[in-house]
């Protein structure tokens, strides 16, 4: 390339035209030449940092690359989490329905109990009653089986005293 870069020599002038001109021309060659070398320099040089700048695009689309499979595993992950968590929700809100059904039912309970116990009263009062009135039953036959006797006694006296008189 310095051979290239040098000064274009002089021609003597004993030299003939000829040969000037080839000279001419060769130097002209060497010009072109010597643009096209500086083209090429300048072309590997390029190529030298596009290669630099398509290793490190490489670099960078393996690192994107990396996050995006990290992020992929990310969603199935969190996806799975809300899964759980819906999961979680319904059966806290089967709970929660379990747990309004049966304060619901202890309530019936509750009211159940006292018409029981109103029940059990009404029933021993009439238990009460109704022993009150076989006790008043008993008696008023006992007193019934006591007036027909005393009334055949009484018959019995008027006939023998009928008889008698």
């Amino acid at each position: 390339a310095e051979i290239l870069r040098s000064p274009v020599v002089e021609v003597d002038e004993g030299v003939g035209s000829g040969a000037a001109e080839e000279l001419e021309r060769l130097q002209d060659e060497l010009r072109s030449a010597t643009t096209r070398a500086a083209a090429v320099e300048a072309a590997a040089e390029q190529l030298s940092q596009r290669e630099a700048e398509v290793a490190r695009l490489k670099g960078v689309v393996a690192d994107l690359e990396k996050k995006e499979v990290e992020s992929q595993a990310k969603v199935v992950e969190l996806e799975s989490r809300v899964v759980s968590l819906s999961d979680e929700v319904r059966s806290a809100g089967a709970r929660e329905a379990e747990a309004a059904a049966l304060s619901a039912a202890q309530s019936r309970v509750e009211a159940l109990s006292s018409e029981l116990e109103a029940a059990r009263k009404e029933c021993g009062a009439a238990a009460e009653g109704r022993a009150a009135a076989e006790t008043g039953r008993a008696a008023a036959e006992a007193e019934i089986e006591d007036l027909r006797r005393a009334k055949e006694e009484l018959a019995g006296q008027l006939a023998a005293s009928s008889r008698s008189g």
